[in-house]
């Protein structure tokens, strides 16, 4: 992930000086990346703000400043589409979108998109489910009858009157993955519930449920203070007293890569009915980042990216 946090305001001047003294071409070697077209650019977060770009078919550079995308930078010509507040689908709720017959979903920066798939100098390496990187707001699913696009959700414990509260950064889950490059929440917990929790997570669809077992496994990038459960959440008709399988994740102020395999996923000794993990797998319904504790516990989460096992942490150019 270490494009996402160099900051290179202070080179961009000397790099559009030297646009201008090569006979009008910009040139690959005076930008920090290289695309073909515009619409392959990432999205201009905060923490890509004073980056570069050079488009190859248009012979031109663009830097990133105030979530745009703009030729030549300062006194240039206008931002053009595909800035932050353009990329993107700012869908929310547990099985919204729909079923895709190609690999691209409903999401056209999404993880499976022609963007994330040519590779080469358009490639940007990073998980296949979901990347905040790539400014991904929706989750693209590969699942047994087609690939599913689906949106992540945020959720407290007040169905069970709780009044423990999940603060998103800038304002909601698209808002944040623009403007910072991850799913960056607070959350605190109370104890008006006996048993307090707040939750992030993403379902499986329209269909409801989804067989994932092929999956091997799950990967997730984060940073978080304090430590959190990551569950597959299978219908209660199936897994009773909310005992899901669960593995479990550390805290860590660092930004860490963790490979949860399905072998990992237990259920809890403490009630319900035992469930065989294989009838989980074929038939989940959500899968979910949650965090307990005490009520007055309160922490950060910051999430980076989703896959499949094996496909987070690789390190960006």
């Amino acid at each position: 992930m270490k494009s996402a946090r160099l900051l290179l305001s202070a080179v961009v001047p000397l790099l559009l000086l030297a646009c201008g003294d090569d006979g009008g071409s910009s040139g690959p070697s005076k930008a920090d990346r290289t695309v073909s077209t515009f619409d392959k650019l990432p999205v201009c977060s905060e923490s890509r703000e004073g980056e570069t770009a050079y488009v190859k078919d248009e012979d031109a550079v663009y830097v990133c400043e105030s979530g745009a995308w703009t030729a030549g930078g300062s006194g240039g010509s206008s931002q053009k589409p595909g800035s932050s507040a353009d990329q993107g689908s700012s869908g929310s709720g547990s099985n919204g979108g729909g079923k895709s017959s190609g690999n691209g979903g409903g999401n056209s920066s999404g993880p499976n998109s022609s963007s994330s798939q040519q590779g080469g100098e358009d490639e940007i390496p990073c998980a296949n489910l979901w990347c905040a990187a790539r400014g991904d707001t929706a989750l693209v699913l590969p699942l047994p009858d087609g690939d599913v696009t689906t949106y992540w959700f945020a959720s407290d414990d007040s169905a069970d009157n709780g009044a423990s509260s999940i603060t998103l950064a800038e304002g909601g889950i698209a808002e944040s993955i623009r403007a910072r490059g991850a799913i960056s929440f607070t959350y605190a917990l109370s104890d008006a519930y006996a048993y307090p929790y707040v939750l992030l997570g993403f379902g499986m669809g329209p269909d409801g449920t989804a067989d994932i077992s092929a999956w091997s496994g799950i990967c997730l990038t984060y940073s978080a203070s304090a430590p959190f459960k990551v569950q597959i959440a299978a219908p209660r008709a199936i897994v009773n007293d909310f005992n899901h399988y669960t593995a479990a994740a550390d805290s860590s102020t660092e930004t860490v890569t963790l490979d949860l395999p399905w072998s990992a996923f237990e259920q809890a000794d403490w009630g319900g009915d035992s469930v065989d993990r294989n009838e989980v797998l074929q038939n989940v319904e959500r899968i979910q980042i949650t965090l307990t504790g005490a009520g007055g516990d309160s922490g950060a989460v910051e999430l980076f990216e989703v896959g499949t096992l094996g496909t987070c942490g690789q390190e960006m150019e």
